[in-house]
């Protein structure tokens, strides 16, 4: 089945196979988890988080138009369950390293040059949570998850010159947030 089509898995869900929505839970929930983590700044919350998305995403599945990836329906239904988290909690708590960025570090580097990876990767987590959330999830859309500015233009609800406005703006407030943390290093 992991040759099938979103569309197809979808429709298959619809006929009430519960194996093909599995199917694409497995394809899009580390992708959900490491946005909403990214989002809200904890690995917990977003853990949680990424199963709720999939549960609205199952009871809200005969709403979705294929006009739209699949990936970017469920990124937007992530995207505002975790507004709704950072609304009620009223504060951002401060990210940590996530398993597979460690892994990565540790399969290709020498222990040193981990140790300076790891705190670089730490440093770039930590200068996303000091910029705006209207930037941050704009620079994490397209620079950590790949997205196209048409792709957040439409996950995002507004045109792609805003996303390239954002965008720039985002970066250029991580560049300081990163310089601002060298000079306290």
């Amino acid at each position: 089945m992991s040759q099938a089509t979103d569309d197809h898995l979808i429709e298959q869900t619809r006929q009430g196979d519960r194996e093909a929505f599995g199917e694409l839970i497995m394809r899009y929930q580390v992708q959900v988890y490491h946005f909403s983590r990214r989002l809200l700044g904890s690995a917990d919350a977003a853990q949680d988080l990424t199963q709720d998305v999939f549960i609205k995403a199952f009871l809200a599945l005969d709403t979705y138009q294929p006009d739209a990836a699949f990936a970017a329906w469920l990124l937007r239904i992530a995207r505002n369950a975790c507004f709704d988290v950072l609304r009620t909690q009223q504060r951002q708590p401060a990210l940590s390293l996530d398993a597979h960025a460690e892994q990565l570090v540790a399969s290709t580097l020498s222990a040193e040059e981990q140790a300076i990876q790891a705190q670089r990767i730490d440093q770039l987590e930590q200068a996303l949570l000091g910029i705006s959330l209207e930037h941050r999830e704009i620079v994490i859309l397209r620079d950590i998850e790949g997205f196209s500015y048409q792709e957040i233009a439409e996950l995002l609800e507004i045109n792609a010159g805003t996303v390239r406005s954002r965008l720039s703006r985002g970066r250029a407030a991580l560049m300081q947030q990163i310089n601002i943390g060298d000079h306290y290093a």
